[in-house]
């Protein structure tokens, strides 16, 4: 996070639209045991993905 408050991504993944690893509006991120739980609010879908 820059001092202004700006997020800086350190890494990217995915891209918009409806297939696998693929979004719609995310709205919440967990990580646990190696996995992204993506909460995708546009697709109305929990994507799973494995941190390698």
């Amino acid at each position: 996070m820059q001092p202004n408050g700006d997020l800086v991504s350190k890494f990217t993944f995915g891209k918009e639209g409806k297939g696998l690893g693929e979004f719609g509006f995310i709205e919440n991120l967990a990580i646990k045991n190696n996995f992204f739980y993506v909460s995708d609010t546009g697709n109305n879908c929990i994507q799973i993905l494995e941190i390698k």
